[in-house]
């Protein structure tokens, strides 16, 4: 039997169908009136995320910086108390922009809110930070080491900063271009896929593993299909930032930032909290 595919009209292509487009919808132009874009600055950007769903913007920041947050980050997991979650695949920081200055900045970066913004066209909202380090083991590929789509959102971004360079055995973020935009028939039956059935729908070419260098900075819409390759020599220090236009799932955001750093924010930049809890 042939498959149909769901293209970007096609509310099918995303996780809650027609509800979840009208709600976005929604939000989308409230949030526009509500905190309007004021410069454009990086709409090319914003044009080849909405084509291939994905984009990678090399040297972005500075080795001395990335370097400080590699240290901030190694400190930090050395300490079980720090930690949200710890097992033989990963270790998480527990609210890393409450224990680490580094975490806040680059949440809040104008290089990073100003790609967003030219992508929603609006000065968007931080959802979920992740701050972990992935493990090497012997272990086969569970979890998000298998392909899926995010469902926190409609449209998001997801931001990933390497702090250490990354080569293919260094586990890299893969991405499967143009699924963001492009859903065959069944995607939605079950949430994990293994390789050999994306290469099916997609075909090889489409799959990604975007190495990066530390300093580099990957941009994806992770509605599409996507997954973090299994690390095999090399451990892998990542901070993923999700931007949004309202609260992911819908639901109350769960991270924090300190009091004075929320207060240390421009006026333009406080938006970007507005889902946040204060400490």
């Amino acid at each position: 039997n042939s498959v149909e595919w769901y293209d970007s009209s096609d509310a099918r292509c995303y996780a809650g169908g027609t509800d979840a487009v009208t709600s976005y919808n929604k939000a989308c132009l409230t949030r526009r009136e509500q905190y309007p874009l004021t410069e454009n600055k990086y709409q090319y950007i914003a044009d080849e995320l909405e084509e291939k769903g994905y984009y990678v913007l090399k040297n972005a920041f500075s080795c001395d910086r990335v370097l400080k947050f590699h240290e901030e980050t190694t400190a930090l997991l050395s300490d079980s108390k720090n930690l949200k979650f710890n097992d033989t695949y990963l270790q998480m920081v527990d609210q890393p922009m409450l224990k680490s200055r580094s975490a806040f900045d680059f949440a809040f970066d104008d290089l990073i809110i100003d790609i967003v913004s030219s992508y929603f066209q609006c000065i968007p909202a931080l959802g979920t930070v992740n701050l972990k380090r992935s493990l090497v083991n012997q272990l086969p590929p569970t979890e998000t080491l298998l392909f899926h789509c995010d469902t926190n959102c409609i449209k998001f971004l997801k931001f990933f900063v390497y702090l250490n360079d990354v080569d293919m055995d260094g586990g890299p973020f893969t991405y499967v271009e143009g699924s963001h935009k492009n859903k065959f028939q069944y995607w939605e039956n079950k949430y994990r896929w293994p390789d050999n059935e994306i290469e099916f729908f997609y075909g090889k070419n489409k799959i990604k593993h975007l190495t990066a260098s530390a300093g580099d900075l990957i941009i994806a819409n992770t509605t599409g299909f996507h997954k973090g390759t299994k690390v095999k020599n090399n451990e892998r220090l990542m901070y993923t930032i999700n931007y949004t236009i309202h609260p992911e799932y819908w639901k109350p955001v769960s991270f924090g930032i300190k009091n004075s750093d929320y207060d240390s924010l421009s006026e333009n930049k406080k938006p970007v909290a507005d889902f946040l809890l204060r400490n």
